[in-house]
């Protein structure tokens, strides 16, 4: 029962993904929340020495102002608790249909990957969308902390989560 429990977390994630990247940007753009609740700019003289190129593109307060630059912290951390959170589940789903764990990881990984990959591409065909390959890089990336993170919880307590 409780794998059961696990796999409809894991089929659930990815149905909210695939809804999520059938939005366009501006069906998903926190723009006017945040211009709401974050009127004040809190922490703006803090983030402005932020300053780093994702994508070709460049990310500071300078370049995209204070609420993109926020909306894209928050895009980028829903990609990572995504994916990390996908693979972490899916790891503890298939504990006892693949064995062993190193086989289990990896094609948990590659999983992942391929997912994100999907993910962009439907994004590709989505309105206003931008797919990116650095995208599919930071999934896959998150992907294996979650499978590490399973890991290391097998290590410590091999019979539960094995």
């Amino acid at each position: 029962m409780k794998r059961n429990v696990w796999l409809i977390v894991g089929g659930a994630l990815l149905v909210a993904l695939f809804i999520s990247s059938a939005m366009t940007y501006r069906q998903q753009s926190l723009i006017p929340l945040f211009e709401k609740m974050l009127a004040s700019q809190p922490f703006r003289s803090q983030l402005a020495g932020v300053d780093f190129d994702y994508a070709g593109t460049t990310i500071s307060i300078a370049h995209l102002g204070y609420f993109n630059f926020i909306e894209f912290f928050i895009r980028k951390a829903a990609h990572v608790l995504t994916f990390l959170i996908l693979a972490g589940v899916m790891m503890i789903a298939l504990r006892k249909n693949i064995q062993p764990r190193g086989l289990r990881a990896v094609m948990v990984g590659l999983s992942a990957c391929g997912v994100a990959a999907l993910d962009e591409a439907h994004q590709m065909v989505t309105g206003g969308r931008s797919p990116l390959f650095q995208d599919v890089l930071l999934d896959t990336c998150a992907a294996c902390v979650g499978i590490l993170i399973v890991l290391l919880m097998a290590w410590r307590r091999p019979k539960r989560w094995g």
